[in-house]
């Protein structure tokens, strides 16, 4: 992953870093949890546990691999990992930046899902299947 790519996906983040930091291990984007808290029972005695890969299809940058820091609860024993639920929504690969445009496209211009894939694959080089 270059520099330019790093600029792109920071600029895409930004909106959202509130909730989570990102930083950068071998050219590899790492998702961590601003203050981590237990989403269970609410306290700070968490524990960095592992990390989990994801493949996460950004506008500019289209699919890029990212990890995502995992924690254990001191206190309720269970786990849970870095809430990205504010750059992409559950169980989607899509960021939301991505899906917003979509629907901007279809709106204004486009007028169907199949025109808008043909763009994202001409434009950003991202496959979309429609």
């Amino acid at each position: 992953m270059s520099d330019f790519c790093f600029v792109k996906l920071f600029k895409s983040c930004q909106k959202v870093f509130k909730s989570f930091d990102l930083s950068f291990k071998k050219d590899v984007p790492y998702f961590k949890l601003s203050v981590a808290r237990c989403p269970y029972c609410g306290t700070h005695h968490v524990v960095k546990y592992v990390f989990t890969s994801r493949t996460l299809v950004f506008k500019e940058i289209g699919k890029t691999r990212v990890k995502v820091q995992r924690y254990v609860c001191k206190r309720c024993g269970k786990t849970f990992q870095t809430d990205l639920t504010s750059l992409v929504d559950k169980n989607s690969n899509f960021t939301n930046e991505l899906k917003s445009e979509s629907e901007h496209l279809i709106s204004d211009y486009l007028g169907s899902l199949k025109n808008v894939c043909k763009s994202f694959k001409k434009f950003f080089g991202i496959s979309v299947s429609h």
